[in-house]
């Protein structure tokens, strides 16, 4: 009898349904294989948890067919709206929808419009905020419509800071700018530059307990109060100029004792020694990401340098690769240059590993995950070849002060018993002025697997070890 009561409830469709809303994405998709009920529940589950986009023509029929479960991931999409009375319009009849289901919304993408003259869509965008209790991460796209002048978005500031912590449980956030704005540009980007620089603190401030902030294309802007919950920050450009004009300015650093882990992306020609923000955190950082890494070819021999001091607390060195410049058969390298703090000249030493990085557990060379539509995929022994100049000259330069602490190495590894070897360790070296350099060798692979382990001798991940390699 027992036995029977528990196999109905176990096929009552709302008993299944609170079942899967705890269940990961993996068994979820292995629900869809047990009955035609289960598979059907196992798929709305699946939708809800993918990214829809609500646009004034699709958000009715999309929530009449929804009427219990909506996507955990909605995307409010405002640009494609020409005149400010249909975004107004738009949003009026949007916002019901959205309360009657904002129990189930944790994650919001949407347009913030800063507008330079009285309008309701401001408002009706914080009162989306107010209505999604549950938000767990917001994305706003900033643009601007209507002025560029600062003294015309007074009202705005003046809106967003009567709202200071409405959203009090969302925990990641992130600005995005379509493009870049320089204090230094024309007087339109002047202006624009100083409107973002006046908006963004109090919007931050929505969010009192945000933990990861992420920031591209913003301006320098004064963080004050700091978010005292913060542990990582993310700041990226995307025209390849210096960081140093999208950093937030910082206060005291005993108020940010929480941010361990910086994300950023360093160009060639963008910075000429280590940025003030890697120079701020250097003593805190736990993790720290070069990401969006473009890659060179041969051209004039590079003088441009990262210097970077030293990292006490680092535990992690992390740098992705850009995909987007990979041409196959062309020496391409990562744009990057280091110097170490410790670098002895006079011994050979490139970096010393036990005052440089004295706790370094991990290092992570990989690619950007490419999001191009047809972008080519490249084989993973190009990939390592055009990886180890950068490699040789910098983390496995010298064998004289080896890594005593690093456990875990994910970085290229060669392929095939043999790969070239490009032996000039800058572009252009070599004094070719083509594209294409002829200054390839061969090495082999074990040479390669020698050389990491002598510096790196306590590593744990032993899945590269040489002698399995030889086996191939």
């Amino acid at each position: 009898m027992e036995a029977c009561m528990e196999s109905r409830a176990i096929n009552l469709p709302e008993i299944v349904s609170i079942i899967m809303s705890y269940l990961p994405t993996s068994d979820l998709k292995n629900c869809t294989l047990v009955n035609t009920a289960w598979e059907r529940e196992a798929r709305t589950h699946l939708m809800s948890r993918t990214k829809v986009t609500l646009t004034r023509k699709n958000f009715r029929p999309y929530f009449k067919n929804r009427l219990r479960l909506c996507h955990k991931n909605v995307d409010i999409s405002l640009l494609d709206i020409q005149t400010p009375s249909g975004m107004t319009s738009f949003l009026k009849n949007l916002t019901p929808h959205l309360k009657r289901h904002s129990a189930k919304i944790s994650r919001l993408h949407i347009d913030v419009l800063l507008i330079g003259y009285e309008s309701p869509i401001s408002s009706q965008i914080l009162e989306i905020f107010k209505i999604l209790k549950n938000l767990k991460s917001l994305d706003l796209r900033v643009t601007f419509w209507g002025s560029s002048h600062k003294r015309d978005f007074t009202h705005v500031s003046q809106l967003i800071e009567q709202n200071v912590g409405t959203l009090s449980s969302v925990t990641k956030l992130r600005f995005r700018i379509p493009a870049p704005f320089s204090p230094l540009g024309p007087p339109a980007d002047q202006h624009l530059y100083n409107i973002l620089a006046t908006c963004l603190p109090p919007l931050i401030k929505l969010c009192p307990n945000v933990q990861v902030l992420k920031l591209v294309n913003t301006p320098v802007f004064e963080m004050s109060p700091f978010p005292p919950k913060l542990t990582m920050l993310s700041v990226r450009r995307t025209d390849g100029n210096s960081i140093n004009l999208s950093t937030p300015q910082f206060p005291p650093l005993k108020n940010m004792s929480k941010l361990i882990r910086l994300e950023v992306n360093l160009n060639l020609h963008s910075e000429m020694a280590c940025p003030t923000l890697l120079t701020l955190l250097a003593p805190q950082l736990e993790h720290f990401a070069i990401r969006w890494v473009t890659n060179s070819s041969p051209g004039p021999r590079s003088t441009v340098t990262f210097i970077f001091p030293i990292f006490p607390k680092l535990k992690v060195f992390e740098i992705r690769r850009s995909q987007a410049f990979f041409q196959e058969g062309k020496w391409l390298r990562p744009n990057l240059y280091f110097k170490f703090a410790t670098e002895d000249k006079n011994t050979g030493v490139n970096v010393a590993y036990a005052k440089q990085f004295p706790v370094l557990e991990k290092i992570i060379i990989r690619k950007e995950n490419d999001l191009r539509k047809g972008a080519k995929g490249y084989s993973d022994n190009f990939y390592f070849e055009n990886s180890v100049p950068f490699l040789l000259e910098t983390f496995l330069w010298s064998t004289k002060s080896p890594c005593q602490t690093l456990k875990y190495l994910d970085i290229p590894f060669p392929p095939r018993n043999r790969f070239r070897y490009n032996r000039m360790t800058r572009a252009g070296d070599c004094g070719e002025a083509e594209e294409v350099c002829h200054c390839w060798g061969l090495m082999e692979a074990s040479i390669f697997y020698d050389l990491v382990v002598k510096v790196f001798p306590k590593v744990e991940n032993k899945s590269w070890r040489r002698d399995e390699l030889r086996k191939l």
